[in-house]
């Protein structure tokens, strides 16, 4: 029914605003000036909480997305802050945002502003402490590429480069733009697919 649909939505909203709201005076890396909140549309983070997890061939060849959300977010709403607690992929990321251990220890000791939950597996299953990581981890690895990329990086494309070194870590991206320039993230072109992983192209 769309009451709960909107019941799950309404949860992550609400969690996405109670880390923006711990994270306004949190210095960008990537943009000078800016806050992290600010520097990081949190369209951006809800659209990776949902991608993270949805089955990745239904997310690209099935065209009702939006069922594919709302199946995320009956989850959200019957489960609220138990959902994905104990969920954990084969390389053993972890919860709501889908962080591994190494990852998420480095940002606790690079943000102790931050006041991130030391202990991962605790961390992970606190849900708005795993959005502010991940608002973190965004802004952190789209200023790597812009690092990285030097004159090839493109402002129109942080949301990609922040999505895909999300998902494929952040040499991988900065590879792909300096050898292919706009086309870095071409889908399925062979000699892109060579530099990304098929996963991050998808």
């Amino acid at each position: 029914q769309e009451a709960i649909y909107k019941q799950g939505n309404d949860y992550v909203d609400g969690v996405i605003q109670q880390a923006i709201d711990q994270l306004h005076e949190m210095r960008s890396q990537r943009s000078a000036g800016l806050s992290v909140a600010a520097a990081v549309n949190p369209a951006l983070i809800r659209s990776l909480v949902y991608a993270e997890h949805m089955n990745e061939f239904l997310l690209l060849y099935n065209p009702d997305t939006k069922m594919l959300v709302n199946k995320v977010n009956v989850q959200f709403a019957i489960n609220e802050g138990d959902t994905f607690r104990y969920s954990a992929s084969s390389a053993n990321a972890r919860g709501i945002a889908q962080f591994i251990g190494s990852t998420y220890k480095s940002l606790v000791k690079k943000y102790p502003q931050a006041h991130l939950i030391p202990d991962f597996n605790e961390g992970m299953e606190d849900h708005v402490n795993s959005i502010v990581a991940a608002f973190l981890l965004f802004d952190e690895y789209t200023a790597g590429v812009k690092r990285g990329a030097g004159d090839a990086f493109r402002d129109n494309e942080v949301p990609y480069y922040g999505a895909a070194a999300y998902n494929g870590g952040v040499t991988r991206v900065v590879r792909a733009v300096k050898k292919y320039g706009d086309a870095w993230d071409a889908n399925h072109k062979p000699k892109t697919i060579a530099t990304l992983r098929a996963e991050t192209v998808g």
